[in-house]
This record gives C-alpha cells, sequence and structure tokens, in this order.
C-alpha cells in the first residue's frame, strides 16, 4: 500500500509540478544561500585558524610558565620565562615522545626601539628556532616573506624581517605584485625590494636591565596578520634575540601534533612527565590562551552572523512554502474529495502529500546543490581578493564546500516541507466528502 502512494505521489508531482513552481523555487534559493553562505563562514573561519595555527607557529599547545599572562608576569616577563633546564627537558619530552609530536618550537618575545639612523620607531618582535619554525609552518607558510626571504633561506644570522607598515617607516620600498597565491599561502618566489639603509639598529633593556643594542640586516618584508600590529612587527631568529636580550630563557614553547587525536594523550603525558617535576609550567591550548581571545571572539562574531542569516532564510522558506502548499491543497480539494470517495483514508491521502512534497524538496536540493558546487569552483577559481575582517593583507576569496553542511541543509529544508505540508492539509482533511467534492 505504502508503495502505491509513493507511486502516486511521484506522478503527481511530476504532473502538477507548476503549481509547486514557487515552493520549488524556495528550496533551491534556500539550499543555495544556505551551502554557499555557510561554506564562505567556514573559510574565513579555516582562514583565522591557519594563521594562528601554522602562520603564526602557535602549533596545538603552548607551554609556558604557569604566572607568565598574570599582571605580574608582563611587568616582569624574564621573572617569569621558561629557562634553560626547562627547555632542555620540553626537548628531551618532544623527542621522546615523536610518534605523536611533528615539531616543537621556542619563542622569545622583545620590545624596544628600531632605527635607521633617520626614523626611530617603537617595535614588538617574535624571535623563534628558524628550521623549527619552518616545521611549524608547513606546508602552507613554509615560505613567509611578502618581500625578499624567509629567514631560514638567509645566510646571515643577524637578518629580520619587518612588517611591510614598519618596513614603509623605515624607508624601505616596494612595487606592487601578485603576494598571495590562489590556494594558501604565499608564492614562494623572492619579490625585490630596496631600503635607504639596508641595516637597522634595535636597542633593548636586557635581562639585568641594561640597554643593549645590535646591528641588523633587513632580509624582508613579513605580514604580522592585523594592521595595528604590522605597523611595529619584527621577526628575526631566537640565537639574535637571545643575544640582543643577553639572556637564554624563552617565552613560551610550542608543540605541534602528528594528528589532532593525539591532543588527550600528550596531555596526559605532559602532566605525568613534566608538570610533576616542572610545577611552574602551564601546558594550554592557544584556543584557551590569552592570544587566542581575538580568534576566539572572532569566531564567536561569525557564528552569531551565521545562525542570524540561517534563521532568517529557513523563516522565509517556511513562510513560502507553507503558502504554495496552503493555495495548492485548496486548488486539488475536489481530489482529496475524489481519492476519500474512493476509500483512500486521511492518513494515506496526507501521506501522498507529505511524499509529494519530499519529492519537491529533494528535487530543490538537487538543483541548489549543483548551482551551489558550480558557482563555489567558478568562485575558487577566480582569483578574487578581499580583506577579511581586520587583516592587514588581502585573502582569496573562498567557498568552502563541505558533505557533511550539505546533508544537515537538505535534511533540514526537506523535514521543514515536508511537516509544513502535513500541517496545512490537516484543515482540508478534516472536512466531509461531500464538502470536499462541493468546494468552489
Amino acid at each position: 500500500m505504502q508503495q502505491r502512494l509513493i507511486s502516486l505521489a511521484f506522478r503527481n508531482v511530476r504532473v502538477n509540478w507548476r503549481h509547486s513552481l514557487s515552493a520549488l523555487l524556495s528550496v533551491v534559493a534556500a539550499f543555495y544561500s544556505i551551502v554557499f553562505f555557510e561554506g564562505y563562514i567556514r573559510d574565513v573561519a579555516d582562514l583565522y585558524y591557519d594563521g594562528y595555527h601554522s602562520r603564526n607557529m602557535f602549533g596545538d599547545f603552548v607551554v609556558e610558565n604557569a604566572k607568565a599572562q598574570t599582571p605580574e608576569g608582563r611587568a616582569e616577563p624574564f621573572m617569569f620565562a621558561v629557562t634553560s633546564p626547562e627547555q632542555k627537558a620540553l626537548k628531551d619530552f618532544a623527542n621522546k615522545h615523536s610518534d605523536i609530536v611533528d615539531a616543537s618550537a621556542r619563542f622569545l618575545n622583545l620590545q624596544g626601539m628600531v632605527t635607521n639612523g633617520k626614523t626611530s620607531v617603537i617595535f614588538f618582535g617574535k624571535s623563534m628556532d628558524i628550521e623549527e619554525g619552518k616545521k611549524m609552518r608547513q606546508p602552507d607558510w613554509v615560505w613567509n616573506a611578502l618581500y625578499g626571504k624567509p629567514l631560514h633561506m638567509v645566510a646571515n644570522p643577524n637578518s629580520l624581517l619587518v612588517g611591510q607598515i614598519l618596513g614603509r617607516s623605515l624607508s624601505c620600498h616596494t612595487k606592487p605584485t601578485q603576494i598571495m597565491s590562489p590556494d594558501k599561502g604565499y608564492i614562494a618566489e623572492e619579490r625585490p625590494f630596496d631600503c635607504d639603509s639596508p641595516q637597522v639598529q634595535l636597542s633593548v633593556t636586557t635581562e639585568s636591565g641594561q640597554l643593549n643594542a645590535m646591528d641588523f640586516d633587513v632580509a624582508g618584508f613579513v605580514d604580522g596578520g592585523y594592521q595595528e600590529i604590522d605597523n611595529r612587527y619584527i621577526m628575526m631568529p631566537l640565537p639574535a634575540a637571545q643575544q640582543l636580550m643577553n639572556t637564554d630563557k624563552v617565552s613560551y614553547v610550542t608543540f605541534l601534533m602528528k594528528d589532532q587525536k593525539y591532543g588527550s594523550q600528550f596531555i596526559k603525558l605532559f602532566n605525568e612527565e613534566i608538570g610533576s617535576t616542572f610545577k611552574d609550567l602551564r601546558l594550554t591550548r592557544w584556543q584557551d590562551h590569552p592570544v587566542g581571545e581575538l580568534y576566539r571572539k572572532s569566531i564567536d562574531l561569525l557564528s552569531v552572523f551565521r545562525n542570524f542569516v540561517v534563521i532568517i532564510i529557513i523563516s522565509i522558506t517556511t513562510l513560502s512554502v507553507a503558502n504554495t502548499k496552503i493555495k495548492s491543497i485548496k486548488e486539488r480539494t475536489k481530489e482529496i474529495g475524489t481519492l476519500r470517495s474512493l476509500g483512500f483514508s486521511p492518513g494515506s491521502i496526507r501521506s501522498i502529500f507529505m511524499w509529494e512534497s519530499f519529492f519537491l524538496s529533494a528535487f530543490g536540493v538537487f538543483i541548489g546543490a549543483v548551482a551551489a558546487l558550480v558557482t563555489s569552483f567558478m568562485v575558487n577559481h577566480a582569483g578574487i581578493y578581499y580583506k577579511a575582517g581586520l587583516l592587514s593583507m588581502p585573502v582569496p576569496f573562498h567557498i568552502k564546500a563541505e558533505l557533511s553542511v550539505y546533508l544537515i541543509a537538505a535534511a533540514a529544508l526537506i523535514s521543514i516541507g515536508v511537516v509544513v505540508t502535513a500541517v496545512v492539509c490537516r484543515g482540508t482533511l478534516r472536512k466531509k466528502i461531500v464538502e470536499n467534492l462541493g468546494h468552489v
């Protein structure tokens, strides 16, 4: 019996498709809008995540002194830095568990004054283990120089990369050129630049409170990520920074897992082998670290925006489908009366209409999916660049197509169509057969 009802419903869809064209187009537009918009939101979220995880080399975990982020720790950073014995223990730990740890890098933050002899600017910098940092950036951000060369390709150990806005303040000049790859990262080629003075001098206050200065070669430009950072940002090798700061300490150490599934195991091993001996060290996922606060706020904002738009789309679709179904059922009241006079129960007729809605919604989803995939492919290969939020560099405009998003959107819209149909046909099915047949 059920198979006959399904066959009848499918036939009705083919015969009466013009009556449901409005509902069909609503489902197509809704599905297309949801998956296209969600694809954009997810691509932006991945862009922000990749910026912290790979580009800024935070990996999966950050290890630092437990008081480093307190007001006391920020006032006296060297007092609450990672000491040399702690660094050695962390390196041995990473080597011991190389089956789950892909890379580990040390970082030292510093700030002071940079000058080219004519202009002096306050800077804040990040120094790191060059080769380990390169591993952390793989595969998309190994080449991290906008202009010039990455530090791992520079022979002079006293070289540095400056933020592009800071570089212009130091009288360095570039010519506009294509930098971003159509997919991810930069195009891996040396882009020329020149500075009025190829050397700059960095002045800092050392761990002991003394003033120290060193000369460095400008090897290229680097993107600080955000405009407010880019106009003060410097990236340099860790040994040179430690020499400049006259210290063997580092600010923090990051760890990159071979796979995300090893996260819980890593935390357990760290607490057993490191936490029990070096009680001042704290292990944190960068998402939960203060450095990830902007990331969390950005993702939360994107989620609120996404939910708001999706609710509006679904609301409009529901109203459109309901209006179309109400009109269609009213027009087919005599047909309903005829079916009931032939022995069809109200439940069977309701099933027919629900199956019609199912087929109609499924067809609309199919059309919307094809349209979304074609459009996404065209957009992803069009080479469109735009400014994403506070980012200082234009990024490629991409739409991320994920099967899970398509399936969830399809299930939601088909369910809406079926439920709305079941609700709107109740009034007509409650009438007597004679009232259905006599409907004008």
